[in-house]
Formats: C-alpha cells, structure tokens, sequence
C-alpha cells in the first residue's frame, strides 16, 4: 500500500541463470484533496469597460491555478480557465471586461490542481457585474424613470404595465428607444440623450437585468 507524501519502491527480479537484478524508485504521492483558502473577490464588484480586476486564492505550491467567470444562459465554454500565476502558494490572476460585454452578476469559479493531479474547484463569493455605457442602451426598449424594459417583455409583464400606468397617472415622461441612434418621447419627438437618467436598470425579454450609466 502506499502512503501519503514519499514512497520507495524496491523491485527485484530473476533472470533464468539466477542473476539478480534490483530497481529502486521513488514515488511521490498525494491522496488528501488539497484546500483552496482565500479566494478574491470575496465581495461584489462593478466593472465598465477596459477595468481589470483580479482573482486570487491560495493552495498547496507547485500545483497550477486557472479561473474562468461562469456566463448567464449557459453560454460557458468548455475550457478549463485563464491560466494564473503562482507564487510561494498564492496563485492570481486578471480579467479586463471586454467592449459589449454589459452583464451582471457573473460567478467566478477558480480551479486548482495539484503537482498529484488532483483537481479542486470553488466559487469566490463575489460577482462580478459589467456597466454598460448609457448610449449602448438596448434598442426597442421602453424607458419608465430610472429603469428600462424590453417592449415585449412589457407586453407580457402585468406587474411592469402597472408600472407604466402609474408612472402615466403621475405625469412622468415615459421615452422609447427605437434604434441605436434615436429616441423619442411618447409625441414621437426627438430627444437627446441628456434627458435621459444618469443610471439605468435594464430588464431584457426574459427579465434579466443589466445596468447603463453615462
């Protein structure tokens, strides 16, 4: 049976004239699953675009680290993560939020495998959330105050028509953006951008929410 850590193997074998022939080898191995402890982000960050953030962990040296941010709607690839670098046990990493990306609440799983082979993984608490610029609001949406909604998911939400009755019964001004260049109030008058909040909710068909600022 062999053990945990270091092991010597003697091997001796006979030949048909009775030479004796004797091979040592050392063997190296690790049966306990190896600890991932202080995994960053511990805590909820906000990203725009081009910020770079880091993930970071420590476990066992000589073992390599990778992570990966675990997209919505299983849009995951199958890849193992961005590799990390390591050093005396702590392993890190960085990830710059790309141009389009506008996402919130993404996972951050973090994987560890050890000179053994053995593969542990584990989600850092924190999410990680990517602001997207006010001008790249979503088209077809309905904007109502701070928040926006997709038109068919408006449609079929009595919770959200609701909303926009309530806001109409309160004299709030209710805007619609047609394209990626126009937006129109509910005369069909051009408005610009500036009157638009500094900050927007967005939900999507599905209700999904995503966020916009200028």
């Amino acid at each position: 049976m062999l053990n945990q850590g270091e092991n010597t193997i003697t091997v001796k074998a006979t030949d048909g004239a009775g030479n004796i022939t004797t091979v040592v080898r050392t063997v190296v191995v690790g049966l306990e699953e190896p600890a991932i402890t202080n995994i960053l982000p511990d805590e909820d960050i906000n990203l725009r675009e081009g910020d770079t953030f880091t993930v970071s962990f420590q476990a066992p040296t000589g073992g390599k680290g990778y992570f990966r941010l675990l997209m919505p709607f299983g849009l995951d690839s199958n890849e193992i993560g961005i590799p990390m670098t390591e050093e005396e046990g702590l392993y890190t990493g960085t990830w710059t939020a790309p141009a389009g990306l506008v996402v919130a609440g993404l996972k951050v799983q973090v994987v560890y495998i050890s000179e053994y082979g053995v593969k542990v993984t584990e989600m850092a608490e924190g999410r990680i959330t990517v602001i997207g610029n006010m001008r790249d609001l979503v088209s077809n949406s309905m904007i109502i105050g701070d928040e926006a909604f997709d038109m068919d998911f408006l449609d079929n939400d009595a919770s959200v028509q609701r909303k926009l009755t309530e806001w109409y019964n309160t004299g709030g001004e209710v805007y619609i953006k047609l394209n990626d260049t126009t937006i129109v109030n509910e005369e069909g008058d051009l408005i610009s951008i500036d009157e638009l909040p500094d900050f927007i909710t967005y939900f999507d068909v599905r209700g999904n929410v995503t966020y916009y600022e200028k």
